[in-house]
């Protein structure tokens, strides 16, 4: 065996062993001298990265495939050791396929390993003063002041209630909703971290932050010494300030430069190109780094796209501007009731269409707009709030029904918008469902009741919270964030129809007509219960004990949002 064999099977050793969470300090250590005195050898680790990643997520998605198992929502831990420890995470980014690949950590903490052994001289030269972690807390504060719409996974080990310390070390694993964090570092210096799930995020000793997969933005004022992001493609550094949002899944990643200036050093040397190393990105300008026909990391550049990253988008970059014209247009075609959410009574909240299926506030919910034009915001507080009938409907619908509701998300998350419930509830809270309109979350694998990033319409009869029971029909495509959409869902007869902005998005059957007695309920799947909160902003609610028809739904989005009339053709040349 020749020694380029024996190092390749020492090499591949230490790695499974690492995958599986077994690698001693020493094997680490003998790891990173090997890299790092052989570019072959590097290249030889990073296929056995992808390998191992590639068969981690044929074998969860296998595994998951079958289970509905919801993720845990879990509080403070205590920090575990900084040592590589086998975690499988399965997550959906959407907007893309419905499954993210299972990632695991141990493969992509020996990833960025390989991807810090090229500068591990440089910081060998310089060590820090002091050590362990008394000397890590010393040279920087890091605190997590917000979590919106945030599901964390099991596994995470830092502390996760908002206003806690984070140190060195802590894996902070978020499936969906958007955390951020404040970093202050002794010496000088800030910056502000929005993470976006799915993602995974750790902290270095410097109190710098290590992004393992996911999105992140930073705002960035460095002073004594450069602001440096590890990803999974190379170590992008900011020397002064700026602003910044980068997307890393594996070997496919894109750095968007919104402010300030950056620079970024490949993980594995040089890439397919003409480009000079380090790759510096310029302000307004976003690099694109992805794996080439030929197998070879490629490199392309675009301009920076804000809305890329939801946590630079804000909520109120897109207002509901409602005419009179479509409020007449919705009490001519009658429905039962239509509550505009005004504040002139609040907290309650009178029905438009007469005295009767009024509702109230219960909990703590916002309001947005002006009078005249105002919405309600939930998720303004972690208590929560939801709006309640204050009588059931009795027998007012029945074969045919339509509930018509404007959405605007916050973050991509379980959440119940509208439902009809009945009674009695159990012990625990939990009441019968005879029709829900909610929102998939991020953090899912698609089963036979949850389709990640889609808006479900679901109806049961009789009513019930069997989850098995009822029939469902979802969205072809995931809904937007941080953007109003009009959500119309139709039952009419046996055909059971889901609309958005205008457009039918999803058809089931069902011919069982809605079980009579139910009350109205918005903002949770429970009252008063926090269980799948739905967060962001909702207006213009109607009900109707009949089936809207499809120009009827038309008129009434094309009177908020008008339809633009076609470009004209250019001129030939």
């Amino acid at each position: 065996m020749s020694s380029d064999d024996a190092r390749q099977l020492e090499i591949r050793d230490i790695l499974v062993a690492a995958n599986a969470g077994a690698a001693t300090d020493e094997q680490l250590l003998r790891l990173d001298c090997l890299i790092r005195s052989n570019p072959h050898l590097a290249n030889y680790a990073a296929r056995l990265l992808e390998q191992q990643a590639a068969l981690a997520w044929q074998g969860d998605r296998e595994l998951l495939a079958d289970s509905s198992a919801p993720p845990q929502v879990v509080g403070p831990r205590r920090a575990q050791p900084d040592r590589a420890q086998p975690l499988t995470m399965t997550a959906r980014f959407p907007g893309g396929p419905f499954a993210w690949a299972s990632i695991t950590v141990g493969a992509f903490a020996m990833g960025l390993l390989i991807s810090t052994v090229y500068w591990a001289n440089r910081n060998q030269a310089n060590p820090p003063a002091g050590g362990g972690a008394s000397a890590a807390a010393s040279r920087y504060e890091a605190r997590l002041v917000g979590a919106t719409a945030c599901l964390w996974d099991q596994n995470s080990s830092g502390s996760l209630a908002v206003g806690s310390a984070l140190t060195s070390g802590e894996s902070l694993h978020l499936l969906e909703g958007v955390a951020e964090f404040n970093l202050n570092w002794s010496v000088g210096g800030n910056a502000a971290l929005s993470l976006e799930g799915p993602a995974a995020m750790m902290l270095t000793s410097e109190g710098m932050p290590t992004l393992r997969f996911g999105r992140l933005t930073a705002r960035i004022e460095a002073r004594e010494h450069p602001f440096v992001l590890d990803t999974s493609v190379g170590r992008l550094v900011l020397n002064d300030y700026g602003s910044v949002g980068v997307a890393a899944f594996g070997n496919d990643a894109e750095i968007h430069v919104f402010d300030g200036a950056a620079a970024l050093e490949p993980a594995w040397g040089a890439l397919g190109g003409p480009e000079q190393l380090p790759l510096s990105i310029k302000s307004g300008e976003a690099l694109r780094i992805q794996v080439g026909e030929n197998g070879e990391l490629t490199t392309s550049r675009h301009p920076a796209e804000r809305s890329y990253f939801v946590a630079q988008v804000s909520m109120a970059s897109d207002t509901l501007v409602v005419p009179r014209a479509y409020v007449n247009a919705v009490k001519a075609d009658t429905p039962i009731g239509y509550w505009r959410m005004e504040r002139e009574a609040w907290p309650r909240i009178p029905n438009e269409m007469g005295s009767r299926f009024a509702c109230h506030v219960e909990g703590s919910i916002g309001r947005t707009g002006r009078p005249g034009n105002q919405g309600l915001e939930f998720g303004v507080t972690d208590e929560g709030g939801d709006i309640l009938c204050n009588e059931a409907l009795g027998d007012s619908i029945g074969d045919s029904y339509s509930i018509e509701v404007w959405i605007k998300p916050s973050h991509y998350h379980l959440g119940a918008v509208v439902s009809l419930i009945g009674d009695p509830p159990t012990p625990d809270g939990v009441v019968p469902h005879g029709m829900l309109m909610e929102l998939g979350g991020s953090g899912r694998m698609p089963t036979a009741v949850h389709h990640p990033g889609r808006i479900r319409f679901l109806h049961r009869s009789p009513a019930t919270n069997e989850s098995q029971v009822g029939t469902s029909c979802y969205s072809e495509d995931a809904y937007q964030l941080r953007r109003w959409q009009h959500v119309v869902a139709v039952k009419d007869g046996a055909t059971m129809s889901l609309y958005i902005n205008g457009e039918l998005v999803g058809a089931s059957d069902d011919s069982t007509r809605l079980p009579a007695g139910l009350r109205m309920l918005v903002g949770r799947l429970y009252p008063s219960r926090q269980i799948r909160p739905f967060k962001g902003q909702l207006d213009e609610l109607a009900l109707y004990n009949r089936a809207l028809k499809l120009e009827e739904i038309q008129r009434h989005y094309h009177l908020i949002r008008p339809e633009l009339p076609p470009k004209p053709a250019q001129p030939s040349t």
